[in-house]
């Protein structure tokens, strides 16, 4: 049986781990010491501040400190010199098994923004979980550039065992990630098709119910809000495939085609760039400037929904007394009102994503899967039928 200890959260730049309850004070010092050291503020050989200066940085106990120094020294993080002090270690130990017990988490900034910071916290929850169960560690590594293809992503080869990845990238990316040998298991992004693991939700399935549903209430002009380049991508690459906003959008234009309506992409899809509120909002504007405003919104995530109720509260309209907003995040709160639309367990998915991963690093094997996660329809109160 493993030993099951605690997961070091550590991070990059302007990273922050989802806040936890009920864990030992020395559990927080672990990982904020943790961070400080995979983000170079204190460097490997180096010697650490003493227990009394992080007893006042930190605001507690000296013996809250020994203790997660202990942990850190234990761990061989970090060593410990007899008369000179606590140094950081000049890497990471391999274990007798060759490994180093950690896993990579790569992440684009974007992920922790608004709403998006609820289900990027859930699956993390979840791959913590996994990796717990499986005597792993976890370094999270937040790269604003993950999503483009030539970003210069620092991916800690030396550290890691296996990477997981969350969302969308580039083709280079992969490449990149091939060339260090490195198992890799892709979490809301479908990359089976390219020889990797992956775990996504059942995203035709929830659009295609969220979009029955308004056309159910009568609606028969709706328009999908998301979706970062749904073709594919351009010669040089500069671009990425988004399959969940593929996917999603393929389930609206089946209940749409279903119910007798032709789509044009022209008419139905409005792009935005990021998945993020604000890039919701001013791709819906631009529409609704341009003189086609919606009896209904199918948004591909939470921060879509967020941006379209904000632009037509500005506008002066009701939802969903005016307009109705629907789509992926259903049952989330937003000002006050629950969505009506498609939700996932995304700690299953997160569970399932870590599993997978220490699968590939310990055994491995020959057939490369995209699990799936079931997705139910919630019916909250941003949704009604159109206007007369």
């Amino acid at each position: 049986m493993c030993r099951q200890r605690d997961s070091i959260a550590v991070s990059g730049k302007g990273s922050k781990m989802p806040e936890r309850k009920r864990v030992p004070y020395y559990s927080h010092v672990v990982d904020a010491l943790a961070e400080k050291i995979n983000t170079g503020e204190f460097l490997p050989g180096t010697r650490i501040p003493s227990i009394r200066e992080l007893s006042q940085t930190f605001s507690v106990a000296k013996s809250t400190i020994e203790r997660a120094l202990y942990r850190l020294v234990d761990r061989g993080v970090l060593r410990a010199e007899q008369g000179r002090g606590i140094f950081v270690a000049s890497s990471l130990p391999m274990r007798t098994d060759g490994q180093t017990h950690v896993i990579g988490f790569l992440a684009p900034l974007h992920a922790q923004t608004y709403v998006e910071r609820g289900f990027y916290a859930d699956v993390l929850s979840g791959i913590q979980r996994s990796l717990s169960e499986g005597d792993r560690n976890l370094l999270v590594i937040n790269e604003r550039g993950l999503g483009r293809a030539d970003s210069s992503v620092n991916l800690h080869e030396e550290l890691v065992d296996g990477y997981l990845v969350i969302g969308p990238v580039g083709n280079k990316f992969i490449k990149l990630v091939k060339q260090v040998g490195r198992p890799l298991v892709f979490v809301d992004h479908d990359a089976s098709g390219l020889g990797h693991d992956s775990v996504i939700a059942d995203n035709i399935k929830g659009s295609l119910l969220v979009t029955k549903h308004l056309l159910d209430l009568g609606h028969r002009d709706i328009v999908f809000l998301g979706g970062h380049l749904l073709s594919e991508p351009d010669p040089d690459d500069r671009h990425y495939i988004d399959t969940s906003a593929r996917e999603r959008f393929s389930g609206f234009r089946i209940a749409l085609e279903t119910a007798g309506i032709s789509l044009d992409e022209r008419v139905h899809l409005v792009r935005v760039e990021e998945r993020v509120a604000e890039e919701a909002y001013k791709a819906l504007k631009a529409r609704i400037s341009g003189g086609h405003r919606p009896s209904g919104v199918v948004c591909f995530g939470p921060g879509d929904a967020v941006g379209a109720i904000k632009l037509f509260e500005e506008m002066g309209l009701h939802v969903p007394r005016d307009v109705s907003v629907t789509g992926f995040g259903g049952g989330m709160a937003i000002n006050g009102r629950k969505l009506t639309g498609a939700d996932f367990d995304a700690r299953m998915m997160g569970e399932i994503a870590g599993q997978l991963v220490i699968q590939r690093v310990e055994r491995g094997y020959d057939a490369f899967r995209a699990e799936v996660v079931p997705v139910r329809f919630v019916d909250g109160d941003t949704a009604a039928p159109p206007k007369k």
